[in-house]
C-alpha cells in the first residue's frame, strides 16, 4: 500500500487522459446496468451494505482495460 501512495503522483501523471477516459466509461456503463437491476442497489444510509467484491468483479468483466 505504501508502494502505491508514493508512485500514485507519477502514474496519476502519465495516464491522467487515459483515467478520465476509464472513469467516463465506467460511469455511463455503471449507471446504464444500476438503472436496469443488473448490478444491486446499495443502501447509502448502510455503507457496509455496499458489495466492493461485486462490484469490483463486474467492474472488471465489464471494461475493457489495456493490458
Amino acid at each position: 500500500m505504501i508502494t502505491l501512495q508514493r508512485r500514485w503522483p507519477r502514474v496519476r501523471d502519465t495516464h491522467k487522459a487515459h483515467m478520465k477516459k476509464l472513469q467516463a466509461e465506467f460511469e455511463d456503463m455503471f449507471l446504464e446496468a444500476y438503472e436496469s437491476g443488473e448490478v444491486p442497489t446499495f443502501d447509502m444510509d448502510d455503507p457496509s451494505s455496499f458489495d466492493l467484491l461485486f462490484h469490483v468483479n463486474w467492474f472488471r468483466e465489464n471494461l475493457e482495460l489495456p493490458e
